[in-house]
């Protein structure tokens, strides 16, 4: 047997084969030892550091000579080489002798949103020398002494795809027997249409109505439409559908989906474009309606995102290794090592830009989420598990959750429109294939929050809460990623509604100033009657407030106010504007009322406020925000000492 591929002594906890290792000796004995080992997993306490990664105990450190390095990686030591390849890089050519170096190793948790952290990467240092760590990923494919510390993954083949039955069952069996949370509720009810699974021939689907009172367990698909679908339930499609069509012609995930549901033991799955006529805005209406109720019921959904999932490639095999695990009571195992993993970010993943699927994704009780960078992850109400190479980031939570369940203690108002406005946050740069369902896309979120929190919010307004208008009317573009203002109404101008493109929640984070102006009324009509929390035909906003006026300069590039009203010295105060849409940029000289609506804060004397313009009938539109700094000596709420406030109208 070559030097450098040796056999693990002791008892693999594989699957009945004996390891074979990339690996010198001297790495097997020293660096992946049980001396190492002993130390990694039982010098000093785990520690949460700021990125959300939970830092594992003391690193571990050795020396070595570079020469050593070199020599055995000629001769094929995977580590060695690792090693040698990024010493290499800093080496000025020709240096003899080479020096030697200390390497510092440390164990890396999952952040602590997973329940519990297992550990899925290794750090390497080398001390006292310039440069970028290297971190691996680390994995085992045992189901014994391993897995009760690190990730756990299939053993990897070439060109299989996976989906580990077994252990997703077992999360689903545990989450429906044990977790509180995630079982309150109501009985679960079937929709009002459903794809059924259960005909003899397997690659074919059926669509039944369900009698309003059917209960069963079912599963409903997360997914990307991803452009103009061959099939879709339309009046004309219904029989077709209804006498049970083959899978060929539907895109991939779906036939994944169909596959999962079955080996899920599951009869029925939901699919949005295949259970709600497509062709019906009363069919939409009404559906839509439904979604907070059935995607949050008696914990039967499991809402899922199947995406490429599959075993690693020959190449990145390559950049794998396998060494010897040894546990603090002496058990042997064995890990892999992964070179550059690839880091699972929700928000980077596909499916994330999706605007439709925010709300899937909250309101369900559980979720099966397929990344693409593959593997799976599990999640639910108590907590996160993966199966697979996932390698989640320190961003890798949503930070959305906490709310939206019915919770035993109530939460604070201001966390409640924290809450909601964070959501709007996201939803607003997501994407949206009809941007009419602005408003729609994100209606049973704001149904469920009037349901657990609608004595707190107030009534809902094309997208805000009544009792934090003044607040939330604050809303801010980015002058980087402005779009133009859309053709076609669906939101008052008051509202992020009615715009395209990410927002932020407001100009003044902190957002405890002194206010300036009262909100009268707000009043919005719903296109129909039935989804009250959804599109809106018309909407008005009456606040009573002083207005300034506001004249834009191309020569300052800023704006100036500019009163005879206000007899103060106005030319030392500094404005920023924030235009909704690349059609409000101002031009020169132009000019705009300005509504101040609040301070910043007690002591901060800086004013934020809505930039306006009047319409034919002596109202207003939004075109803006701005802030302005006036220092701290100076009180602007001084400025309207000689004026009577005015009820301005904003639609």
């Amino acid at each position: 047997m070559d030097r450098n591929v040796v056999s693990l002594l002791g008892t693999p906890m594989s699957e009945n084969d004996t390891p074979q290792f990339n690996l010198c000796r001297r790495c097997l004995d020293i660096t992946w030892g049980p001396g190492i080992w002993q130390h990694l997993l039982t010098r000093g306490e785990p520690i949460e550091v700021a990125s959300g990664y939970i830092r594992l105990w003391e690193p571990a450190e050795y020396a070595v000579a570079a020469a050593d390095l070199r020599t055995a990686a000629e001769t094929g030591c995977w580590w060695c080489a690792l090693l040698w390849e990024q010493i290499a890089q800093n080496l000025k050519e020709g240096r003899d002798p080479l020096p030697s170096y200390v390497i510092q190793m440390r164990l890396w948790a999952q952040p602590k949103w997973y329940s519990p952290p297992r550990i899925q990467s290794i750090s390497i240092n080398f001390l006292h020398e310039r440069g970028q760590a290297i971190m691996l990923g680390a994995f085992t494919t045992s189901h014994s002494v391993a897995s009760d510390l690190f990730i756990q993954a299939q053993r990897p083949r070439i060109g299989s795809h996976s989906f580990n039955v077994h252990r997703c069952q077992m999360w689903l069996d545990e989450c429906l027997s044990s977790h509180r949370n995630c079982s309150k509720g109501s009985t679960s009810y079937l929709p009002t249409r459903i794809l059924d699974l259960s005909l003899e021939d397997e690659i074919s689907i059926h669509v039944q109505s369900s009698h309003s009172k059917t209960t069963a367990r079912y599963i409903a698909l997360s997914y990307r439409w991803g452009g103009p679908q061959q099939m879709t339930l339309t009046s004309s499609t219904l029989k077709t559908l209804q006498k049970g069509i083959k899978l060929d012609i539907f895109p991939r995930t779906l036939k994944d989906a169909v596959t999962v549901t079955k080996q899920l033991g599951f009869r029925y799955l939901w699919v949005d474009a295949l259970c709600i006529f497509q062709d019906s805005l009363q069919d939409k209406a009404t559906e839509i309606l439904k979604m907070d109720s059935f995607l949050e019921t008696d914990g039967n959904v499991l809402p899922m995102a199947p995406q490429a999932s599959t075993y690693p490639t020959e190449k990145q095999l390559l950049k794998m290794c396998t060494v010897p695990y040894v546990d603090t009571k002496g058990q042997r195992d064995i890990i892999t090592l992964e070179q550059n993993p690839t880091t699972f970010d929700p928000w980077k993943e596909p499916l994330h830009q999706r605007a439709w699927v925010l709300q899937e994704r909250l309101l369900s009780r559980r979720a099966i989420i397929f990344p693409s960078v593959g593997g799976l992850i599990w999640q639910c109400k108590e907590g996160k598990q993966v199966d697979g190479t996932v390698y989640p980031s320190s961003l890798s939570d949503e930070g959305l959750e906490p709310l939206i369940s019915h919770t035993s203690q109530q939460p604070q108002p201001h966390q409640i429109n924290d809450s909601w406005r964070n959501i709007i946050e996201d939803y607003s740069g997501r994407e949206m294939t009809d941007s009419t369902d602005k408003l729609i896309a994100i209606s049973a979120l704001a149904e469920h929050y009037h349901e657990c929190y609608g004595s707190t919010l107030g009534a809902y307004c094309a997208g805000l809460w009544d009792n934090f208008l003044l607040r939330d009317l604050n809303w801010v573009h980015s002058k980087d990623s402005l779009m133009a203002r859309p053709k076609f109404y669906r939101a008052p101008t008051w509202s992020w509604a009615a715009v395209d493109g990410k927002h932020t929640a407001e100009v003044f984070e902190d957002g405890n100033g002194h206010v300036l102006a009262e909100v009268q009324k707000c009043q919005t009509i719903p296109t129909s009657s039935k989804m009250p929390f959804g599109a809106v035909r018309s909407g008005c906003l009456e606040i009573k407030g002083f207005l300034i006026q506001g004249v834009w300069s191309e020569d300052s590039q800023s704006m100036e106010f500019r009163d005879g009203r206000i007899l103060a010295d106005l030319r030392s105060v500094h404005i920023k504007d924030y235009p909704d849409t690349s059609d409000d940029k101002p031009s020169d000289m132009e000019i705009f009322h300005c509504l101040p609506l609040r301070t910043r804060s007690e002591f901060m004397q800086d004013l934020a406020g809505l930039l306006l313009k009047p319409t034919d009938n002596g109202m207003y539109h939004r075109v803006g925000s701005f802030e302005a700094w006036v220092g701290l000596k100076v009180d602007p709420r001084t400025w309207f000492d000689q004026q009577e406030p005015q009820v301005i109208t904003i639609i």
